[in-house]
């Protein structure tokens, strides 16, 4: 398991559902089907080491994430939970249209994401990333023109109040049930 979830290289990412259960400091992996939504959650083991994305612990030991694959808009939403039950953020990564095979969601990340604090605070992450990919080439010419595209109506989103929707956005565990 990586101590940073940002990426080190320009190298695209998939993001899977189902991949958390394989991370080795994970002490639980649940997920269910609610209609066409999968929601994911994993609880870290006592051992975990921290774990940073884009300089904000995420993980910790008995932390707990959960991961909603939004069939509409077609968008991954992350939140984070540290060991005391207190909701640590949301995080929103640009990437392509997710797929649904055998219900098995998967998407490629294209590096940005806003990160949402509880506070509020709306901040894009990922840009120098993004910036190296499209130097690197790692992007199409179509994946940059959908981030950008993406970036900008997930943040117009947001500020309409329709992401994270209110299932995700009023989401929260009882203290000490992680």
């Amino acid at each position: 398991m990586q101590q940073d979830k940002q990426e080190t290289t320009s190298s695209l990412r998939t993001i899977d559902s189902g991949e958390w259960r394989d991370y080795p400091q994970v002490a639980t992996y649940r997920a269910e089907w609610l209609s066409g939504l999968l929601v994911e959650r994993v609880r870290w083991g006592e051992e975990a080491e921290p774990i940073q994305l884009e300089g904000i612990q995420i993980g910790e030991p008995s932390g707990v994430w959960f991961r909603f694959w939004l069939p509409e808009p077609r968008q991954v939403v992350e939140k984070y939970f540290n060991a005391a039950g207190d909701t640590i953020g949301i995080y929103m990564p640009v990437s392509d249209p997710i797929q649904l095979q055998s219900e098995q969601y998967t998407t490629t990340h294209l590096f940005l994401g806003l990160w949402l604090a509880p506070s509020g605070r709306l901040t894009v992450v990922g840009e120098d990333r993004f910036e190296d990919a499209i130097e690197q080439k790692d992007l199409s010419d179509e994946q940059i023109r959908w981030a950008e595209a993406r970036i900008r109506e997930i943040t117009a989103e947001i500020h309409r109040d329709r992401l994270p929707p209110p299932l995700i956005r009023n989401f929260s565990i009882e203290k000490g049930d992680t």
